[in-house]
């Protein structure tokens, strides 16, 4: 799940979040309800990795000292440039898989 300030980001971005109708739990519950009186339904992990596009690499777990989970990163490798393929990664952290990958979409698509 991510934050509401967050899915505020990606609203405002341009990322399209699903509508949900009030009142009706729907995929694990509400979203978030922002000053338009709209509900909109959390977005997936599978959505949110689905957005960021072909060149989407992998979600890795970053790990201390070998045992303790400290957080998650999403990578895209590469970009696609008017002359061709430009080796680059882009990387992005969360708390959660969710925030990590919402976090790349909005770095990807420099928001």
């Amino acid at each position: 799940m991510i934050t509401y300030e967050l899915a505020k980001k990606l609203k405002d971005a341009g990322f399209p979040l699903r509508k949900g109708t009030p009142g009706i739990y729907w995929r694990g519950g509400f979203g978030y309800n922002f000053e338009d009186e709209t509900i909109y339904l959390f977005p997936l992990l599978s959505e949110l990795i689905e957005a960021c596009g072909e060149n989407f690499y992998g979600l890795f777990t970053l790990w201390e000292k070998g045992y303790i989970k400290k957080s998650w990163a999403a990578v895209q490798r590469q970009q696609r440039t008017a002359l061709g393929i430009e080796e680059k990664e882009v990387n992005a952290f969360g708390s959660t898989p969710e925030e990590a990958v919402a976090r790349l979409w909005l770095a990807i698509n420099n928001k």
